[in-house]
């Protein structure tokens, strides 16, 4: 007897420890929520101009190709130098916001680059990068523009297909008697 009433108070306390832990679940919901909600705030001011930056990106790249292509004429090489020292202020604002080159190492890293081209060059070893199509960019701590790339991929080698046309041939034979 004095057993069931042990176990009875014990069941009523662990009753009561449940509840008084939902309560302290229940007080510290809105400090988990509102930590969330900052973190979410710091996270969007942190990233807000991103997608300004991945349009400047486009055209600075543009303008950058444009200053580098190469004139006989004078009077051309003097525009280029104007626009080359707008490019140049364009890229040292892209630095001040954080935006910079993705430095490319001599292998193709999908977390950095996507793979525009595939060509086979025996010389260079498997997955080597054989040209940069176009720069990649990194926003602080994100890709803002993705690498495009020609790697080098050995080609896959086809299967023969005589196997196949034999076992057609029989089945076509079968089927005529």
């Amino acid at each position: 007897k004095k057993i069931k009433e042990d176990l009875g108070e014990l069941s009523i306390k662990d009753e009561e420890i449940n509840k008084l832990r939902q309560k302290l679940l229940d007080l510290k919901a809105p400090e988990r929520i509102k930590k969330r909600i900052d973190d979410e705030r710091i996270r969007e001011r942190k990233y807000s101009s991103q997608r300004l930056l991945e349009k400047l990106v486009v055209y600075t790249d543009i303008l950058d190709k444009a200053c580098n292509a190469k004139y006989d004429d004078p009077m051309m090489q003097n525009f280029l130098l104007g626009f080359k020292m707008i490019s140049d202020n364009f890229q040292n604002i892209l630095n001040e916001e954080g935006v910079k080159k993705i430095k490319l190492d001599k292998y193709f890293d999908p977390k950095f680059m996507q793979a525009m081209e595939v060509d086979y060059d025996p010389e260079k070893e498997e997955n080597e990068i054989l040209q940069v199509l176009k720069e990649g960019y990194m926003y602080k701590d994100r890709v803002l523009v993705y690498a495009l790339v020609k790697v080098n991929k050995k080609p896959q080698e086809e299967k023969p297909k005589e196997a196949n046309n034999e076992s057609s041939d029989e089945a076509t034979i079968n089927n005529e008697e």
